[in-house]
């Protein structure tokens, strides 16, 4: 299982997945996912969005910006919708959701 974290690394998960298709991958950010309206004004958000999607689970702090994610895959992509339910070319991915990150000690 590798985590993958924050925003300057959103295009790892689809690196390891193509590395190692059998790997375990989650994503988490820790700073707020935008507005899908925000989103469309980056010139690379297609290969961002497609970066993340690699991932088995992506962890967001709030429910709003696992909205926000879904709602860019769907503007951006043509997938997904606000169920956090994401169609990719791979199948169906149900992993944007609400996550605390926290370490045991």
């Amino acid at each position: 299982t590798v985590w993958v974290q924050d925003y300057h690394l959103m295009l790892l998960p689809q690196y390891l997945r193509d590395a190692s298709p059998s790997l375990s991958i989650g994503w988490f950010l820790h700073t707020p996912f935008v507005i899908a309206d925000m989103y469309l004004t980056l010139p690379h958000r297609e290969e961002i969005l497609r970066g993340v999607l690699g991932a088995d689970l992506c962890g967001f702090h709030i429910y709003e910006y696992a909205q926000h994610f879904t709602s860019a895959c769907g503007q951006v992509l043509g997938i997904g919708g606000n169920t956090g339910v994401t169609q990719g070319p791979d199948g169906l991915f149900d992993h944007a959701s609400r996550r605390s990150v926290a370490i045991d000690t």
